[in-house]
């Protein structure tokens, strides 16, 4: 979303600084504020006040959201190819799925064969 509102470089940068320094001010402070919330008005408290930011940024966001078509987006969304799905086994039998998931026996059967 920054990216597509700051064209810029140098402020899209200046925005993303701004993002990234609201997500660690939030992990920062979130924990003591809860715990003073907590300790003060009882565990309940704490996440009413969440609710209560999450659905005013959630109508806020609402209400930005541009539903416009354009011919940008019109051929965007043309020229987006539909992924092709892969079934379980096929899945099961990628070596290097295999691998993340620790079936290692299963890579080397599968090379050998």
């Amino acid at each position: 979303m920054i990216a597509d509102n700051f064209p810029d470089d140098h402020e899209r940068g200046k925005m993303i600084g701004h993002a990234t320094s609201g997500v660690a001010l939030g992990v920062a402070v979130g924990p003591v504020f809860g715990g003073i919330l907590y300790h003060y008005y009882g565990k309940a408290v704490p996440f009413l006040i969440l609710a209560g930011i999450a659905l005013v940024d959630g109508l806020l966001r609402l209400s930005i959201v541009s539903t416009e078509s354009t011919p940008e987006k019109e051929k965007l969304i043309e020229d987006t190819p539909v992924p092709r799905s892969s079934s379980m086994f096929s899945l099961a039998r990628d070596p290097l799925i295999c691998i993340a998931i620790g079936k290692s026996h299963t890579y080397v059967s599968y090379q050998l064969a």
